[in-house]
């Protein structure tokens, strides 16, 4: 299907912004849901999942559960594998085309959106243009 995985580490967070986005929703999530019986949290955690995949982005107006498997689950029993045929099914090359050219359609919202996000906040951002002997302000990390 042409996915690729991709590493961040723990030294760079920022690297995989969109992540820390998905687990401060998680978060706020099951604090909402577990806000009576702390403990069992984790017991929450798959249905709080399912939930958060079954809405749309803003960015693309799909729910990651569309993305990936070309449909939204009405309930978590939808997702559960059929036994494989061992025969090659057409149908099943269809779908795959279907769900790629999908993905190629997502691709492009995400980009169309990320230049207009770009647009809006640099619009009153003003070009700063250094020469050497300016002075400069340079704020070092601890790390």
């Amino acid at each position: 299907m042409g996915t690729h995985l991709k590493f961040s580490t723990s030294c760079h967070p920022q690297m995989n912004g969109q992540i820390d986005v998905t687990h401060r929703t998680l978060g706020t999530l099951l604090r909402v849901l577990a806000k009576k019986s702390t403990k069992g949290w984790d017991e929450l955690l798959r249905n709080t999942e399912f939930a958060y995949n079954r809405v749309p982005s803003k960015a693309t107006g799909l729910s990651p559960f569309q993305v990936v498997y070309g449909f939204n689950p009405c309930t978590s029993i939808d997702l559960t594998p059929l036994p494989t045929p061992t025969k090659f099914s057409w149908e099943a090359k269809n779908i795959a085309k279907e769900i790629q050219e999908l993905h190629a359609q997502v691709r492009a919202k995400i980009e169309r959106f990320n230049d207009q996000t770009t647009d809006r906040v640099n619009k009153h951002r003003k070009e700063v243009q250094f020469k050497p002997g300016d002075l400069v302000w340079i704020h070092l990390r601890k790390e």
